[in-house]
Order: C-alpha cells, then structure tokens, then sequence
C-alpha cells in the first residue's frame, strides 16, 4: 500500500489514509488475493519487532507460534480457494519474544463482476480473554470435582419458577442425562417421592412468593428405582 500524498492541516481537507492507518492502534495488514500479505501497518511492525520485508509474502509464517502454523496457512489457504472469510486464532511471537494470543480476520474486497481484488486484515490481541476462559475453565473443573467428590449438586432457580442450571453431578444424583436441559418444575416434582411431593411443592410457592431461600430434606426417586435421601438447601440473590 502506497502513500497517496501528505497529510494536509487545512479544514475539510481529507488526511493521508496511510498516516490513518498507521496511526491506528488497530493491527492491520492486506494481501493480495492469491494470498500474498503485501502490508503490514506500522503498529503490527512494532507488535513483532519485524520489518515489512521480513512479513511480506508468506514470510510471517515465522512469526506464528510453530504449534499453530499448520492450522492458519491451511485455514488461509481454504479460505482463498472459496472466497470466504477468514477467522482464525493462533499465537504470534511479540517483539520481546512471547507468544500471545490473536484473533486474525481477513475479509475479501470484491469488483464489480465478484472477483477478488484485495484482502482486508485485522488482528486483535486475545491473550488476556484466552487466559480469563483457562482460569474459568479450571475453576469450573474444580467446583464440578469438589461436587463430585462430596456427592453435591447445585442449581439456579428463577423467580418464573424455572431452573436456570443444574450442575451435572446433580444430574448424576437424580440419575438424569447431564446432556440435558435442566428439568421443568414439574418433571422436577416428579423425581420427588409421592410422600414428599406436597410438601416440595409449598416450599418452591413459599420461595417464589416471599422471596425465600429454603432447607428441606426429602426423598427423590431414581429413573431405577432407587430411593436416595436429599437435602435442599438454596438461598436468594437480591438484586440491587
């Protein structure tokens, strides 16, 4: 991409779309539609310590994390070869030499007949998301662990009298597919033994009615069979 003139300080006067575009924090890069990356803006240039001839062509393949090279030419190459936009994540080696996490997104330009022309790029740093989703990810681990271990299940239950989650060792507690939706109220009642049902069904009126968490014991009846002694014991989330 060439400079088409100088900035001008004159009012109304349009600005240089390069001087935009590297002053732009955004990293951006466009290629040509075989496929060959034939600019990269000045903060992608300073994001990897590289000059553009040491990207251009198909030379920021060496900036990819090893890992995660075959996976982003294939998927560039795919996208060439249909036309379709391009999305992909892959780590990509910083100035001061750590990988970080990218989303790259490439979108074609097309004349008047549908051809490629030219290939628009972004690419955004994700490292910090990537790491909250790990962090998420092992924290769940951990809850559905400790729940398994001590054979408790949680749940949500909304004001409409909907369960919004149930934690997959309480499926396993009343025996219920965990690929599934959390039960309906009455499906839920159903898995309560008849002798208790009466007495559930209050204390889910009383909580919706009043506001009210709850601790009851009851006996819940497993698609086998098998009766299991529970205690319920949930407590409301007042909003501000």
């Amino acid at each position: 991409m060439a400079s088409t003139g100088h900035a001008s300080d004159q009012p109304g006067q349009p600005p240089d779309l390069r001087l935009v575009i590297d002053s732009t924090p955004a990293l951006i890069h466009t290629a040509l539609p075989d496929g060959y990356l034939d600019f990269f803006n000045e903060p992608w240039l300073k994001y990897v310590g590289r000059s553009l001839k040491d990207l251009e062509g198909w030379a920021w393949t060496a900036s990819i994390h090893p890992k995660d090279v075959d996976g982003i030419v294939a998927k560039w190459r795919a996208c060439l070869a249909t036309g379709t936009t391009f999305e992909y994540e892959a780590r990509v080696r910083r100035a001061d030499g750590a990988y970080r996490w990218m989303l790259h997104h490439k979108a074609p330009l097309r004349d008047d007949r549908g051809n490629i022309v030219r290939w628009y790029g972004s690419s955004i740093d994700i490292e910090d998301q990537k790491g909250a989703q790990e962090r998420l990810r092992r924290n769940e681990f951990y809850l559905a662990e400790g729940q398994r271990l001590a054979h408790m299940g949680c749940w949500a239950f909304n004001p409409s009298g909907f369960f919004d989650y149930w934690s997959p060792e309480l499926f396993q507690i009343y025996g219920l597919d965990p690929a599934g939706a959390p039960p309906t109220l009455e499906r839920y009642l159903g898995t309560v033994h008849a002798q208790d049902r009466e007495s559930m069904a209050r204390t889910i009126e009383q909580m919706l009615a009043e506001g009210l968490g709850c601790d009851a014991k009851k006996r819940i009846v497993r698609p086998d069979g098998e009766i299991r002694y529970i205690r319920c014991v949930g407590i409301p989330i007042v909003a501000d």
